[in-house]
């Protein structure tokens, strides 16, 4: 059973009614991992907050009226619709006399289960469930406990200490990972005996603790007789239950120098609490019951807290392969968890003017397609999901060369900006990229775009080539391929194919430039950028009108960002 859906409205910033998709996992790497990127205060951590205000409701010494929206004065809602295996999880995890009442409220669409619940600020203690027949949410009463028993939900903020997930205790992941092995220990022969030993070291009364409270004992007992009348006094010692032993159980860490963990930095304390989670998820993976796993939900709150590039990589790596069968939700601020594979799991999040809250992902499914079998994005690209501008260049070199003639030009605020592709063929990819994520998009091109090779890629003419090669093997057509390959492959691959997308020439302060119609890609007029900027990013000519041109074209730029 995993979430398939979460609908919030006036909770925090959300004050319409938002709804967030979330990837599910299919048994790929990565599948079930859900990222929430975006700047400071765009509401990453309230979308997290709102889930756990649904499933355990108002924190402690927190009232309803702090979760709403200050702007709205209308009700507060949150809603989770589950999907996957809803009516097996049920049946394993909430049996009792509320089994057949949440069975009822599974609702079949498109042959697939789905289970919904809500929490309001009309009355934030009950949980609230969707009865499909009557297609209403009710206040069942008695539900609520056997609900929480459907999944786990387990948390690290960014503000999370970590002994609050390295310590033993009952509630904690350290103490529910041994608490099954702990239930096992009782009848391991190593722990009757303890418990013989310890009946005989206390409550034997000739050489144990109780023997010698003896005196103790007797004085107790006459005092009691002489005020309040006859009783025997003894003392007792009860043996601790093996759970109690968790709590004065410490993590020792050995990193070079063996110190227990509290007495480490928080970088690397942070480093085992989110070890412990992914041992803690897997853990559970593994207890099903009748094939069925108890659902775990993992969220985390800015992972890269106190982390080096490395070790986010090494995490990263590690979530991707629980989240092949578990959800894991990350809000970060880290471009390293923004795996390329992953871009279809990512959702941005942006403030607008009007403080609402505005979300992006991937909608389009041809630019899914692309991300797949051209891979025109790279990890080179990760930044894009941190800005809200970008300017697209061919390559390296005209990234260096642009980048020295935009800072000897007072245009230096530009660079930060500056995105590199793979040549010119991409530039539609990333047009359509930055338009699925609110990022506003320019891009600077070479002469040869203006014929534009997008459309008809190199891959396609490529597969083209190879098409023709088959037909005439298959077909034992009489002809010097070697010679038509050569030529063919001259005519497809070097001669630009035309496209309706022409450039339109714009004159400003005496200069003539290109620019595709209705779009912000700029196409020199004169070759590449070789031919107007040395590595040095001088201008090559003593004629300043390449100069002013490169110019304008960055001063158009600047203007729009």
């Amino acid at each position: 059973m995993y979430i398939n859906r979460v609908t919030l409205k006036n909770f925090k910033a959300f004050c319409n009614e938002t709804s967030f998709d979330f990837s599910i996992p299919n048994g790929q790497l990565g599948s079930g991992l859900n990222l929430f990127v975006g700047g400071n205060n765009t509401g990453k951590s309230t979308l997290i907050e709102a889930i756990d205000f649904l499933r355990n409701g108002l924190p402690k010494g927190v009232e309803i009226e702090e979760l709403k929206n200050k702007a709205s004065k209308e009700n507060l809602y949150v809603e989770i619709i589950f999907s996957g295996e809803v009516f097996n999880t049920i049946r394993q995890f909430a049996q009792g006399n509320k089994q057949s009442v949440l069975e009822k409220a599974v609702y079949i669409e498109n042959n697939k289960e789905y289970f919904r619940i809500r929490r309001d600020s009309k009355d934030a203690k009950p949980l609230l469930l969707w009865k499909p027949d009557e297609k209403k949410f009710i206040n069942e009463s008695g539900i609520d406990a056997p609900i929480k028993k459907l999944f786990e939900l387990d948390y690290i903020w960014a503000d999370t200490s970590p002994e609050k997930i390295t310590s033993f205790g009952s509630t904690t992941i350290c103490g529910k990972l041994i608490s099954e092995i702990t239930q096992t220990f009782k009848d391991d022969p190593l722990y009757r005996t303890f418990l013989e030993a310890h009946d005989k070291a206390f409550n034997d009364e000739q050489s144990g603790l109780k023997g010698k409270l003896s005196a103790i004992s007797t004085k107790t007992e006459n005092v009691f007789k002489e005020q309040f009348g006859d009783a025997k006094i003894t003392f007792h010692f009860t043996a601790p239950d093996s759970s109690n032993f968790l709590k004065n159980t410490r993590i020792e860490v050995n990193d070079g120098v063996s110190t227990f963990l509290e007495e480490k930095g928080d970088g690397m304390q942070r480093a085992i609490a989110l070890a412990l989670l992914q041992v803690y998820g897997d853990e559970l993976s593994k207890t099903a019951k009748n094939g069925t796993p108890k659902p775990f939900y993992l969220f985390i709150d800015e992972p890269e807290i106190c982390l080096h590039p490395q070790a986010q990589k090494r995490l990263l790596k590690a979530l991707k392969e629980i989240a092949k069968n578990q959800q894991i939700f990350i809000a970060t601020h880290s471009s390293y968890f923004c795996d390329p594979d992953l871009i279809a799991n990512i959702k941005k999040f942006k403030k607008l003017e009007n403080q609402t809250i505005e979300r992006y992902y991937l909608k389009d499914s041809n630019l899914q397609g692309d991300l797949k079998e051209n891979r025109n994005f790279f990890f080179r690209h990760r930044d894009l999901f941190f800005t809200d501008k970008a300017i697209f260049l061919e390559g390296v070199e005209d990234y260096e060369r642009y980048a020295k003639f935009c800072y000897d030009n007072g245009l230096q605020e530009l660079i930060e900006h500056f995105f590199i592709m793979n040549g010119c063929d991409p530039v539609f990819f990333f047009e359509k990229f930055c338009q699925e994520f609110g990022i506003n998009f320019f891009s600077v091109v070479d002469k040869d775009f203006s014929t534009n090779r997008s459309i008809w890629s190199r891959n396609n003419r490529k597969n083209f080539l190879k098409d023709i090669k088959e037909f005439i093997e298959k077909n034992n057509v009489n002809c010097n391929w070697a010679d038509l390959e050569k030529k063919m492959e001259k005519e497809l691959l070097e001669t630009p194919r035309q496209d309706s997308r022409k450039t339109v020439e714009l004159k400003k302060d005496g200069i003539i430039f290109n620019k595709v119609k209705d779009k912000n890609i700029f196409v020199l007029k004169h070759g590449e950028v070789k031919d107007y900027l040395d590595k040095n990013g001088g201008v090559i000519e003593s004629d300043d009108s390449k100069k002013k041109e490169l110019f304008i074209i960055f001063s158009e730029i600047k203007k729009q960002l």
